[in-house]
């Protein structure tokens, strides 16, 4: 009895012949049921547009039962007339009733699948639509969202900065003739300003500090003593070789 059992478990022409039997009847529907078919090219329409915005994989989920559920009402609403119809044509109030009945699953499932059509796709084409933000963005997380839009607040300043006449961007800072002062202290002053946009007032801090550098060590320059000059994005900072010059004889003495 245990073998017969196991063998019958183990047995797949069975499964097979009902898989066949299934599809059969999934074609049947397409071929002669309009609302099937019309359900049919809804759903894939409706997975297309989800993974055209880029959902997320619940996102995804949530979409797929519910394609799957209308598919199933539909089927089942289906099969309750046809099952009817086969036993009698005659009219009875509780057979409308069941029909009627059969046709509110298939209603109810529809109506569930508008609801999680508007949750997932009306935030989106509303903000294609009103803000024109492109696809790839518009669907994606909370954090993404708030990243991109720094990310034209940055672009915005970048143009405003590059439009503005009173400001210049300055990718490297160079100083010559600055003999007394050594690399960490020119590195102290360099750093915060090189790869930034600077106005005149920036330029004249890094002369500014330059001048409090060598009031320091005892030597005091005067303002027409240290020049800048721009050339591309390169600011050079010179101070007089002569200064220097002179500075280092005070210093041997």
């Amino acid at each position: 009895m245990k073998k017969r059992v196991l063998k019958h478990i183990f047995r797949f022409t069975g499964f097979f012949q009902s898989m066949r039997l299934a599809a059969q009847g999934v074609g049947y529907l397409f071929l002669y049921h309009r609302n099937m078919r019309i359900m049919f090219m809804l759903g894939v329409a409706a997975f297309l547009l989800g993974v055209y915005f880029g959902l997320n994989g619940l996102e995804l989920i949530a979409l797929c039962i519910t394609i799957t559920l209308v598919f199933m009402a539909e089927i089942f609403n289906t099969a309750i007339e046809m099952m009817i119809d086969m036993t009698t044509r005659k009219y009875h109030i509780l057979i409308k009733l069941v029909k009627d009945i059969a046709a509110a699953v298939s209603l109810i499932a529809c109506l569930n699948a508008l609801a999680v059509g508007y949750a997932l796709f009306a935030k989106r084409i509303a903000n294609i639509i009103d803000g024109g933000i492109p696809l790839c963005f518009a669907q994606k997380t909370a954090g993404e969202i708030a990243r991109f839009e720094e990310l034209l607040e940055e672009e915005a300043a970048l143009r405003q900065k590059i439009n503005s006449p009173d400001k210049v961007f300055v990718k490297k800072i160079s100083i010559k003739g600055a003999e007394l002062l050594n690399e960490k202290e020119i590195g102290e002053i360099i750093p915060p300003l090189e790869g930034h946009w600077l106005t005149e007032d920036d330029i004249n801090q890094i002369a500014g500090a330059l001048t409090q550098a060598y009031e320091k060590k005892g030597v005091k320059l005067a303002a027409d003593e240290i020049t800048t000059e721009i050339k591309g994005d390169i600011l050079e900072v010179c101070i007089k070789s002569e200064i220097t010059s002179l500075d280092k004889k005070e210093g041997q003495r």
